[in-house]
């Protein structure tokens, strides 16, 4: 029986090349003769249909590229045409397909899949360009499935589903790589080189970009050779935009020179077809002229930032520093703020085709416009406008990759609107936006994989929340694209019917989250924005004795912010990233090394720069450091006071923090005492059984304790849920590509495969909110997502109910982990473990054998 036919029914070739038909096994020949001459004349139709459909979409495409009336606009009248030409094609290619001529059906629903997003329908899109990868696949075309992937990847692109699209991408390109056709080579070429470009990997998409024109160069079709080099265009200004800030000045300026060039090429060949509309729509002039000026003013302060780089501060004199947080009034010349204003309406022009009015894009190029003019109060009213659409917007990323990419411009947003805020002193609404950028990002984030929660309502509920936010996402980006800046298509029936049902789908959003709250009040804080209260901040400070530390980048610096409970001091700093991440990187390569000298001189110049301009104000001896962005895995311990060449780490009791939302949501840590402990060794590690009988000595042997075998992942998973300790001495390993497979190494067992993630430690099932300690190599690193939010095992841990964790920053020497752990444990009977952590890392610091930070410095508290 051939493929794809239903039991009971044969395949049959008709005479003279007709195409094969189902047909029962009882029909007599002449039956059988008479069916494929009606298939042939049904095949027949169908292809010239799908031909004379396809020539009505071209000649539509043709008008808007040449710019005449009556072009393509998916927000305008003609999606009624649009409608009408994929009606044909659909009738066309169901009938194709149902003769299984699979080339000239998967040509057609490719065409399908494209009409479905030009109408913003991405899910109906998506599943015409699949059935049109298995018609490649059923002909045998290697080019027809590669065409098919590509325009797959281009709908995940636009999705934000970026994983899928590389995937797609770079298995068209490797279908093209025997191919001819230099048309389907380029188009898979140009889909790889703008997916890496908007993950960042800038480098690497160049490369592509110029193999796509090389391709482009042999492609019957002019119109390919425009679209490879306006690709290039703007892979080469985004590196011209980004190189800048390393001071690269000879890199910036060939960069632009590079898209300068290949803009004309792009908008030659635009003229040369007569496609006007296509060489006019394009701004690429006024950005490269945005970025050649903002290269000229970076290149005119160099002088300055050599200076300082040269020569790291010192002395507090030597650091450069106010309250001034956002652009004066005056800082830019008229001419500056001309070409400024020039971008921003050539930009609202363009984007006014394609985007709804209140789209937090525009709302924020408006800011910025106000910002840069001095007008700050102006500028915090626009920004907060931007920040209540990016709250309605239900619209996230669908996958790990698609993490630098989407989530970093939202969180731009929140931060942009903090900033404006402190500068105003408006302290409490400012820690507000801090934490619904914090909240916001982890909730996308973790909407990527599903909740492993020992509780299976938790699990439900989170998986319902997440498909409803998925179906509003769906919707709204169907809305956004159809509804356009056009008043007359908002009233359309299409247009109605999806708002309908996006406010049926938010209202059974509410729903779900108002069950959360009740029923799994954790899965609440995993979905929604939820945020703690200044003022409730404040109050915890004042009975509990400690004060925060955080910190923002802006566009001038650093900003340093403290607080107390009597108030907030905000200060600017002006240093350069490379001078700030050159010193972390300097000072971090130094901790991890015993052999090498610990870089004294970079650890004074991040104190001079991160902690000195508020140290006036901070006088608890507790500080809890909520670090954000990417200081998440920066040791603050170390840093060491000019003044006095003390460490951070010995003037405070030093803990951490994802976020005050996150520090709020656990209890004050108190001592020890009796604790019922559960602490556990690979024996295989040195001086693994010391550590645990140092343990089980210290609580009079209350609870579990074993160092003879390593512990099985199912007994952990089992005895955590009683205790109030939890210690692990096993090895761990952070995953830089995932966090949340970031693991600890047990034994196999019971189904378990002896890893267990930190996606799986969201499962846990930790009863008595219990102190982890996780006694192993790397468990306490964790990957700061763009609003400095950590992912990790800290994350799922506290999820699952911990309380309090002590975790490793860097692989750990076994001698010097078990003596701080003895002294930290000794110390934790009678006090918390931020000052217990202290105590121990002192007796290290004072021990000349173990005086280097590698030794006394790899463990940090994250406790309130």
């Amino acid at each position: 029986m051939m493929q794809g036919y239903p039991r009971g029914f044969i395949g049959v070739s008709c005479p003279g090349g007709g195409y094969p038909r189902r047909i029962t096994a009882l029909f007599r020949t002449g039956v059988i003769a008479l069916a494929c001459s009606a298939t042939v004349v049904q095949a027949a139709d169908a292809l010239a249909l799908q031909e004379t459909t396809l020539a009505r979409f071209r000649a539509m495409r043709e008008t808007m590229w040449r710019g005449a009336p009556g072009s393509i606009n998916a927000a305008g009248p003609d999606r009624v045409q649009l409608a009408a030409i994929e009606a044909d094609l659909k009738r066309a290619d169901d009938e194709l397909c149902a003769v299984l001529d699979w080339s000239h059906c998967g040509y057609g629903l490719i065409r399908e899949g494209l009409l479905r997003s030009l109408q913003a329908d991405q899910p109906g899109a998506v599943a015409r360009i699949e059935r049109a990868v298995q018609a490649g696949r059923n002909a045998r075309e290697p080019t027809l499935e590669a065409h098919a992937l590509s325009e797959k990847s281009r709908v995940e692109l636009e999705s934000a589903n970026l994983g899928q699209a590389m995937t797609d991408a770079v298995t068209a390109v490797r279908l093209t790589e025997s191919s001819d056709d230099a048309k389907i080579r380029a188009e898979a070429l140009g889909r790889l080189a703008s997916i890496q470009r908007v993950q960042g990997d800038l480098i690497a998409a160049a490369e592509t970009s110029q193999r796509e024109v090389d391709a482009a160069a042999r492609s019957p079709d002019r119109i390919d050779l425009h679209f490879a080099y306006s690709n290039r265009f703007s892979i080469f200004l985004e590196l011209g935009q980004r190189c800048w800030r390393q001071r690269n000045f000879d890199d910036c300026s060939k960069a632009l020179d590079t898209a300068e060039e290949n803009l004309g090429r792009s908008l030659k060949v635009a003229r040369d077809l007569g496609y006007q509309a296509l060489a006019n729509s394009n701004s690429g002039e006024t950005l490269i002229l945005i970025e050649r000026q903002r290269l000229r003013l970076a290149m005119s302060s160099d002088a300055r930032d050599q200076a300082l780089r040269a020569l790291q501060p010192k002395s507090a004199a030597e650091v450069w520093s106010n309250e001034r947080i956002v652009p004066l009034k005056g800082a830019l010349t008229s001419g500056q703020l001309n070409v400024l204003k020039s971008m921003d309406r050539q930009l609202r022009a363009d984007a006014g085709r394609h985007l709804r009015a209140d789209d937090p894009r525009l709302l924020v190029a408006e800011a910025f416009v106000l910002e840069q003019e001095g007008d700050n109060e102006a500028a915090t009213d626009w920004y907060l406008k931007a920040v209540d659409a990016l709250e309605r917007d239900r619209r996230t990323v669908t996958d790990e990759a698609g993490r630098g990419g989407f989530i970093a411009p939202r969180v731009k947003i929140y931060e942009s609107t903090a900033l404006q805020l402190l500068q105003q002193k408006r302290y409490g609404e400012a820690y507000t936006m801090v934490e619904r950028s914090r909240s916001r990002v982890l909730a996308d984030m973790l909407a990527t994989q599903p909740l492993r929660s020992a509780d299976s309502r938790a699990n439900a509920l989170f998986a319902e929340s997440v498909a409803l936010r998925k179906r509003i996402a769906d919707n709204q980006t169907r809305l956004f694209a159809i509804g356009g800046m056009d008043e007359a298509s908002q009233k359309e029936p299409v247009y109605v019917a999806t708002q309908k049902q996006i406010r049926l789908d938010e209202a059974a959003y509410e729903i779900v989250l108002a069950r959360a709250r009740t029923e799994a009040p954790q899965v609440a804080s995993l979905t929604t924005a939820t945020t703690s209260d200044f003022a409730t901040l404040q109050q915890a400070m004042r009975d509990e004795g400690f004060e925060t530390l955080q910190f923002l980048r802006s566009s001038s610096g650093l900003v340093v912010w403290h607080s107390s409970a009597e108030g907030s001091h905000a200060i600017s700093v002006l240093v350069t990233d490379r001078m700030l991440f050159g010193s972390i990187d300097a000072m971090s390569s130094s901790l991890t090394d015993p052999d090498r000298p610990f870089d004294e001189a970079s650890a004074r110049a991040l104190f001079l720069w991160m902690v000195n301009p508020v140290l006036q104000h901070m006088h608890a001896k507790r500080l809890v450091i909520l670090p954000g962005d990417a200081f998440a895995n920066l040791p603050f311990e170390v840093l060491v006071n000019p003044a006095d060449s003390r460490s951070l780490g010995e003037q405070f009791q030093i803990s951490y923090a994802p976020s005050g939302t996150l520090l709020l949501g656990l209890r004050r840590s108190l001592p020890l005492g009796r604790a019922r402990v559960v602490a556990l060794a690979d024996p295989g590690l040195p001086n693994a059984r010391e550590e645990i009988a140092s343990i089980r000595k210290i609580f009079d042997g209350n609870g579990r304790f074993d160092a003879l075998r390593t512990p099985r992942e199912a007994d952990v998973k089992r005895w955590v849920a009683d205790a109030q300790v939890v210690h692990l001495a096993v090895h761990g390993s952070f995953s830089r590509s995932n966090p949340m497979f970031s693991s600890l190494q047990l034994a196999p067992g019971d189904g378990d495969d002896g890893l267990l993630t930190a996606n799986e430690m969201f499962g846990l099932q930790m009863r008595r909110n219990p102190l982890v300690v996780l006694s192993a190599c790397e468990t306490g690193i964790g990957e700061s997502t763009a609003s400095g939010e950590v992912l990790g095992m800290s994350r799922a841990l506290l999820f699952a109910g911990a309380n309090a964790l002590v975790l490793a920053r860097w692989r750990v020497e076994s001698e010097g982990a078990a003596r701080w752990m003895d002294t930290f444990y000794r110390a934790a009977v009678t006090k918390a473990p931020d000052e217990a952590a202290q105590i121990a890392s002192n007796r290290l610091r004072a021990d000349p054998a173990t005086r280097h930070p590698y030794y006394w410095a790899p463990f940090y508290v994250v406790a309130r």
